[in-house]
């Protein structure tokens, strides 16, 4: 009768996985801070090459979205300097 326990346990091991999948585990809310917006666009393969280009010449090799947000910032810089 070694059969039965081991069922029981195969059958207890299969509900718990079942159950855990029903709730959603639990994620940490990100922090209020200025980089709590996500956009997502689409790009092509040569401005993508370009990006990664710009992003290897930094001296710290900055992520694409990184890199992207300092693109951001100076041409949001120069259109602020050249308006005023």
């Amino acid at each position: 009768m070694l059969i039965m326990p081991i069922l029981n346990m195969i059958n207890m091991t299969m509900s718990m996985r079942i159950a855990h999948r029903r709730h959603r585990p639990y994620l940490p809310k990100m922090p209020s801070t200025k980089k709590d917006k996500r956009v997502i666009f689409l790009t092509t393969e040569e401005e993508l090459t370009a990006i990664d280009e710009w992003r290897r010449r930094q001296p710290d090799l900055p992520s694409r979205g990184e890199a992207l947000r300092r693109m951001a910032a100076r041409v949001i810089a120069q259109d602020s300097a050249a308006a005023d």
